[in-house]
């Protein structure tokens, strides 16, 4: 049978993309695991809301584990919804007879060239960063979808959207600027925008994740904004300047503050917010803060100029491998496997990550590197300059673009909200030879039929 037919077999191409890209986990000997999958196993399997994060990636991998029996269903299913969007990617923005086939081709090139693989054998929310964008974008740019993938995409989006704080933000401004730019004709984009009905609907569900990570941000959205004013010096300087006439309780601990973010969020032993009470406890002062910064201009410049610098800086820094360290007996992950998966512990314990032989893939780090830049150049060039000639459709421009704007605000959410951290870019940064793909194929496509 011929590769072409073989390969335009869609639950084929399924199956054999899903496993592609879940190739790092299988040299593993088990998923990728991070601190944050014990937080997330627990949630899950207790049915309790984190105090920092929603509850939806919890719930996620209890349904799709099948109430415990294996952590290895979970990866699969979020390979697939991966692999399932990247079809329709090449189904819908390069018009080809064989998307199984272009997509399939895609999907093993960035399984060795990209963050992909192992963003999406991770065990945590990372993985929905990227789907969100794309199932949002493809609902309002892509005019050819069925109903049956348009009711799916619904939920993709509506269950993306809701598994991160980050999310929420990333789409929100994603529609707004849509809907803007939908007003102005000289864009040319109220003529490619599907229907503005359709942009309030996603809006609305967009909105409702305030609903479901509401309990979650309430509780973690002050602590998380102050760590970031420790790592930038806002919070001392501000502290320096004010606790003479106005002595918060964190002021004795002002010459003592962590040098960054994360020490402050989580040593429970040395940070200030923990001798203070807690994140409950100190939601109040840090607040008032926070309020006193932001509404005053000289605080509120160092603020722009600091998420400025430090999306900049999030931009450039998306190795693989940081915080995969090993978690094994002893840990709170690892009694929590044992646990609420017990089929699966063996597994685990023998995985190279846990046993500290799982390499970092310095290599493979200055491969999607290097892979990313080159794509981003190739990206720029098409768009601006060869866009006839690459066959690039004013659609598929702005595809293009949003993506790439997609990817920024991310970063910017990021950095300027939290911290800056490699694996905060590396979820969204495969996207970038993806485009770079979806480009290729198309100028392969147009010169067979020229």
């Amino acid at each position: 049978m011929e590769l072409t037919r073989i390969s335009n077999s869609f639950w084929f191409y399924l199956l054999i993309g899903a496993v592609a890209i879940s190739w790092v986990a299988l040299f593993n000997g088990y998923p990728i695991v991070y601190s944050d999958t014990s937080t997330y196993l627990s949630s899950g399997f207790e049915f309790e809301t984190p105090f920092d994060r929603p509850i939806t990636y919890g719930l996620f991998i209890y349904l799709t584990s099948f109430g415990g029996v294996s952590l290895w269903f979970t990866v699969f299913f979020q390979s697939l919804i991966v692999v399932y969007l990247i079809y329709l990617l090449f189904k819908y923005f390069t018009n080809t007879n064989s998307p199984s086939l272009y997509s399939l081709l895609s999907i093993i090139t960035l399984s060795f060239t990209s963050s992909l693989p192992w963003i999406s054998g991770m065990l945590i929310a990372d993985i929905f960063t990227p789907i969100t964008i794309i199932s949002l974008l493809i609902l309002l740019l892509s005019n050819s979808t069925t109903k049956k993938e348009k009711y799916f995409l619904y939920f993709i989006f509506f269950l993306s959207n809701a598994m991160h704080m980050s999310h929420l933000l990333i789409n929100l401004f994603l529609i707004i600027t849509i809907l803007l730019l939908s007003y102005f004709t000289f864009t040319g984009f109220y003529t490619i925008l599907k229907s503005k009905k359709q942009l309030l609907i996603l809006l609305f569900i967009t909105l409702s994740g305030i609903v479901i990570m509401s309990s979650a941000m309430s509780k973690s959205k002050h602590i998380f904004y102050m760590g970031r004013m420790v790592e930038n010096g806002i919070l001392k300087k501000y502290l320096d300047e004010t606790c003479e006439n106005r002595h918060y309780q964190i002021c004795d601990y002002k010459d003592s503050l962590p040098k960054n973010a994360d020490r402050f969020l989580w040593d429970f032993e040395n940070s200030p917010i923990y001798k203070l009470g807690g994140w409950k406890t100190t939601k109040k002062e840090f607040n008032e803060i926070i309020s006193a910064t932001l509404s005053n201009p000289k605080y509120l410049k160092l603020h722009i100029a600091s998420a400025l610098i430090n999306t900049k800086k999030q931009l450039t820094e998306f190795n693989l491998g940081e915080g995969n360290i090993a978690f094994g007996d002893g840990t709170k992950l690892h009694e929590r496997i044992g646990v609420f998966i017990p089929n699966d512990l063996n597994g685990y314990e023998k995985s190279k990550q846990t046993n500290n032989n799982f390499l970092l893939f310095n290599d493979f780090n200055t491969i999607q590197k290097n892979v990313v830049y080159f794509s981003f150049v190739l990206i720029i060039i098409g768009l601006l300059f060869l866009k006839k000639r690459l066959y690039i459709s004013r659609k598929n421009m702005y595809f293009f673009l949003f993506v790439l704007f997609g990817i920024i605000l991310n970063d910017f959410i990021c950095a300027s909200l939290s911290t800056v951290a490699n694996r905060f870019s590396a979820r969204v940064m495969w996207l970038i030879p993806l485009l770079a793909l979806l480009i290729i194929f198309n100028i392969s496509k147009n010169k067979k039929e020229t």
